[in-house]
């Protein structure tokens, strides 16, 4: 019997492919656990603020240019914080936020649960164009019944 040989360019279709990341949200939820919502956004803030690289001082300003009135690095500070859970981030904060880091994590991991996603606008058209195949091919099913029970071949 001949020995097969592995071929290492090749990938396995089932073992070496993972479909793409649509939804926008925080993959390791260990990193965000928290007993409440208030403190898991606050998690969630800080973890998004210390991964944009930029200074709480300089996310602050820009966030300020953004909304048009002032964003402290005391007010950010506060939004990352747990020890202050009556102090969370407000929605319009929350969206200057995600303009600045152009990072949405925060917004779609607190709608996964609700059974609503997050997704990059290039995504969306993509989920846009399935659905209009899948449309086009139920249109096509019920054209070609029609057209077996004209013929009277159904």
């Amino acid at each position: 019997m001949v020995k097969r040989r592995e071929d290492g360019g090749t990938l396995d279709l089932f073992t070496d492919w993972e479909p793409p990341k649509v939804g926008v949200q925080f993959e390791d939820k260990s990193r965000i656990r928290a007993s409440n919502v208030a403190a898991r956004i606050s998690r969630m803030v800080a973890e998004v603020m210390r991964e944009s690289g930029v200074s709480r001082e300089e996310l602050a300003s820009a966030m300020s240019a953004f909304l048009g009135h002032p964003v402290s690095k005391a007010m950010l500070d506060a939004y990352a914080t747990q020890a202050r859970g009556d102090h969370n981030i407000s929605l319009a904060r929350a969206i200057a936020l995600v303009a600045v880091t152009k990072d949405a994590r925060v917004i779609g991991t607190e709608l996964d649960p609700l059974g609503l996603a997050v997704v990059p606008k290039r995504d969306l058209h993509g989920l846009r164009h399935l659905a209009w195949q899948e449309r086009t091919r139920k249109a096509q099913a019920m054209a070609d019944a029609e057209y077996q029970m004209w013929k009277g071949l159904a």
